[in-house]
């Protein structure tokens, strides 16, 4: 919020270096809740269908920055024969790739960065996919690569003073593969310079459903449709009530408070709100009870109102309990103004419009 008020060059820099830190803390926080779950045996994966080559597309597009004003070049080869639908969690193979060609780039000052997508072979309705990250970097000692899988290891010292990291990564992108049934990560160090890594991963083919273009949608500057005439806010931590309601009324939305589940649906009942935010864990009555509560004197009013889970992760298990109470979409903590304009839009798009 402080950074889209008005502030001089100075005060700018040092916003965004706090901003940068938060992030990066956040990163090694989710890190490492990621190596406890799996450590405990508590990561669950989800099972859905994915076009594979579409995701895969959109991922490599997130790294464009990252190489504008770098000399490298970034690949990208998949092979015609893999299916285009297959049934896995697009999430956690994202949260391995990411990880791998974000290292890529990261130990490759010139040259170039390859994701190269195969297929192994196929048995029955089961494709083995075969994912290389190649890139000509500094590349990985042969008696090291072992190493670098072990939680909160380094090639060496010097690695992390000048690149940075947790030594995490690598052992959670392991993992993940091992979990999505795969083999574990392969590291090769390449004669030309460089390294390779590489895992495959078995992906059911997906025949029951057809996945479908979703159309495009311009989300603007600011939501001022007069479908939006206020809002209602269930949160129980002061500071996220303040942060919520801050950035609803940028976004020129009012907004009401409710402390918990219980003030929530005493204040639906009184008052006509055209969109709900709902923590999850609430004292009194949680988010999930209080949506359902407020589904059940829907019939009293003159619409269905969308209900938006606010939570620190929208790909947990909390995420089915969620739409099964009747939620309709997400937005993740820390709340990105971006998200939550795109979320609100969407919403008042598919409910009202």
């Amino acid at each position: 919020m402080l950074k889209t008020s008005t502030l001089n060059i100075e005060q700018t820099e040092h916003i965004e270096i706090a901003e940068h830190s938060a992030n990066h803390l956040l990163g090694i926080v989710n890190m490492i809740l990621d190596h406890s779950k799996m450590e405990a045996g508590k990561m669950k994966l989800e099972n859905y269908p994915i076009h594979l080559k579409k995701e895969l597309t959109k991922l490599i597009r997130l790294f464009e920055y990252r190489i504008n004003d770098e000399n490298i070049k970034l690949h990208f080869i998949y092979d015609a024969k893999i299916v285009n639908t297959i049934l896995g969690d697009n999430l956690r193979l994202q949260q391995v790739l990411i990880n791998l060609i974000d290292n890529a780039i990261k130990f490759t000052s010139q040259g170039d960065v390859k994701l190269e997508v195969n297929l192994l072979h196929q048995i029955d309705d089961v494709q083995y996919v075969n994912f290389k990250i190649i890139d000509s970097g500094i590349g990985i000692d042969a008696d090291k690569t072992e190493q670098i899988l072990l939680a909160f290891e380094q090639a060496d010292l010097t690695t992390t003073r000048k690149y940075g990291g947790t030594g995490l990564g690598l052992t959670i992108s392991n993992q993940l593969v091992e979990l999505m049934g795969g083999s574990k990560l392969n590291i090769m160090s390449l004669e030309t310079g460089g390294s390779c890594f590489s895992f495959v991963i078995p992906f059911k083919i997906n025949t029951n459903v057809i996945l479908i273009e979703q159309n495009t949608h311009t989300v603007i500057n600011n939501v001022k449709d007069p479908i939006i005439t206020k809002a209602l806010i269930v949160e129980d931590n002061i500071i996220n009530q303040k942060v919520l309601y801050k950035l609803l009324n940028k976004l020129n939305i009012p907004s009401d408070i409710a402390n918990n589940g219980k003030e929530a649906v005493s204040l639906y009942n009184e008052n006509d709100y055209d969109i709900i935010f709902m923590d999850l864990h609430m004292p009194e009555m949680d988010g999930f009870e209080a949506t359902k509560e407020i589904h059940s004197l829907t019939k009293y009013k003159s619409r269905n109102i969308p209900i938006i889970a606010v939570t620190a992760s929208a790909f947990d298990e909390d995420k089915t309990k969620a739409i099964a109470s009747g939620m309709d979409d997400f937005v993740t903590k820390p709340i990105v103004l971006k998200n939550l304009e795109e979320t609100i839009a969407k919403q008042m798009e598919q409910h009202y419009i």
